[in-house]
């Protein structure tokens, strides 16, 4: 049997991290004249962005900036239950 009381509600809002002026910093700490073409992956973990290159070539970024949080409107609202079982979501 499913609880239907509503005990939990969450509004879920996104949050950016950026990383601006990439092209100079490379080719500051690298002296790489970084192009798109020559990207294979790039990816990001704790907000430290890493590059891949095609040769093997790993350039770490670090920590971009943090943007703030728009809290007018949220991406998604969750209902749930006291089990935390979804009852409903907007």
């Amino acid at each position: 049997m499913i609880v239907k009381e509503v005990d939990n509600i969450e509004a879920i809002y996104s949050c950016s991290v950026s990383w601006s002026g990439i092209h100079d910093a490379v080719l500051e700490e690298y002296d790489i004249d970084l192009t798109f073409d020559m990207i294979e992956e790039v990816w990001a973990k704790y907000a430290e962005l890493e590059i891949v290159l095609k040769n093997g070539t790993i350039l770490s970024l670090g920590q971009g900036s943090f943007n703030e949080v728009d809290y007018k409107h949220p991406d998604k609202m969750m209902i749930y239950n006291s089990r935390y079982m979804v009852l409903g979501e907007e």
